[in-house]
């Protein structure tokens, strides 16, 4: 039996328009939820981060204060 979406004519292709991008919003709430609700410091978010993409923290931009400007 065929899928749902071939079965009703979803099987249009989608370009992918953004891949590693998210909006600014959604990028500061995030961070704010890992700080104020998981209780993460800006360095261990930076430690998570890096790990997750598979890069080295740069130790000359390690502040434990948000860079704000950088995010928005």
């Amino acid at each position: 039996m065929a899928t749902f979406s071939k079965r009703h004519g979803y099987v249009q292709e989608v370009d992918i328009t953004v891949r590693e991008d998210a909006p600014s919003g959604l990028r500061c709430f995030v961070i704010d939820i890992a700080e104020d609700d998981c209780g993460l410091s800006p360095s261990d978010l930076r430690l998570i981060i890096c790990r997750v993409l598979n890069e080295s923290p740069n130790s000359n931009n390690a502040r434990q204060a948000r860079n704000t400007r950088r995010l928005a």
